[in-house]
């Protein structure tokens, strides 16, 4: 249960409230294949998110892509292979993140 209640302030006092929405986990599948290029690999990514447009690959280093349009290649660096994990947070078209996952690399056919 997200719901604020209250806010205890005092006299004199004053600040911001940052209001984040409340995300409700969904069913999307989101999958991602990568193949090795010569300068670092080769990433797609595909998802079922109604509304994603565009994808941002990256791990615990940081981003590893631009973001990108769902569907289409782009270079990933440093390179990764397949069975890797990466985290792939999804934009609607107005690049607001709408989701984000851990996914397993699987290889390009």
């Amino acid at each position: 249960n997200n719901v604020l209640k209250s806010i205890d302030v005092l006299l004199g006092q004053s600040g911001k409230i940052d209001v984040a929405p409340v995300v409700v986990p969904g069913t999307s599948v989101i999958t991602a294949t990568i193949k090795a290029a010569s300068f670092g690999s080769v990433v797609t990514a595909n998802s079922s998110e109604v509304g994603a447009t565009q994808y941002q690959v990256s791990d615990a280093s940081g981003m590893l892509t631009k973001v990108a349009p769902l569907g289409t290649a782009t270079t990933l660096f440093p390179a990764r292979e397949a069975g890797k994990t990466v985290t792939i947070k999804l934009f609607n078209a107005a690049g607001t993140v709408i989701g984000t996952n851990d996914v397993v690399l699987t290889a390009a056919k």
